[in-house]
């Protein structure tokens, strides 16, 4: 049971669904949404998922009681849906910054919004969002942490933990108790219009951002590219020997 009793916000993680098993901590997040309105920062944590999601369909798969398996309900009514992507960079930055704080360690966002400890990956994150009437009506943040796992399926590409990076066990309940400050200190700089703040700190925390390294389109070879930026709808801007090339969400692959 995860009980977040030193939980020192104004809203977020205020009310906390914790389950033992779902399918998924977002499924079960948008359930709760359609029956009823949950406050804004509602938490769902669970200590399995039989049906994980990550990006792009993909699944996540995490080890019972090990990790952080969760997802938080917000109202951003404030973002235009055409610049939503500033959402998950809020997001992604107040993440980043709670990791690096638990592990004293560098943390860097692969774009969009995957978190990597040098050249590999602690956690994964699926926003889920609801659009009408020409404002965001709800978004469900779904947030995978590796924890205290040592071991992965050979099948999870370049895993990592906090347990493996500093070679100690965490309290859960600690981990997502400092995330969640953290989320809502940076949720709160894009209530309050701090827009260009977020772009400019994600920019830093940007992986290979300024980097030449090796890239591919699906189906196609490898090629060297340089990240120089981002659109406000979240496309990648990379220099490539053709030129400034813009991609969107995958159309272009990382080879680490």
């Amino acid at each position: 049971m995860i009980l977040l009793a030193n939980l020192n916000t104004l809203f977020i993680g205020q009310s906390l669904h914790h389950l033992v098993e779902t399918d998924s901590t977002n499924s079960y997040a948008i359930d709760i949404l359609t029956k009823s309105a949950p406050a804004d920062g509602t938490v769902v944590v669970a200590d399995y998922q039989r049906a994980g999601r990550g990006q792009f369909d993909r699944t996540w798969q995490s080890k019972a009681g090990e990790n952080l398996l969760f997802s938080l309900i917000l109202y951003p009514h404030f973002v235009a849906p055409s610049r939503q992507f500033v959402l998950t960079q809020a997001i992604s930055v107040g993440l980043a910054e709670a990791l690096q704080h638990l592990c004293s360690v560098p943390i860097s966002v692969k774009w969009p919004n995957d978190l990597y400890i040098g050249r590999k990956k602690v956690a994964g994150m699926l926003i889920q969002t609801a659009l009408g009437q020409q404002k965001m009506q709800y978004a469900v943040v779904g947030i995978g942490l590796n924890v205290n796992q040592i071991k992965f399926p050979s099948t999870v590409p370049n895993p990592t933990s906090l347990s493996i990076t500093t070679q100690r066990t965490f309290d859960r309940a600690e981990v997502l108790s400092t995330i969640l400050e953290y989320l809502e200190r940076w949720y709160l700089n894009l209530r309050s219009g701090q827009t260009r703040l977020i772009e400019q700190r994600y920019q830093q925390l940007l992986f290979q951002f300024g980097e030449w390294a090796l890239y591919r389109v699906p189906g196609g070879e490898p090629f060297s590219g340089k990240i120089v930026g981002f659109t406000p709808q979240g496309k990648l801007e990379m220099e490539t020997q053709s030129g400034i090339q813009v991609f969107n969400f995958k159309e272009i692959q990382f080879l680490i």
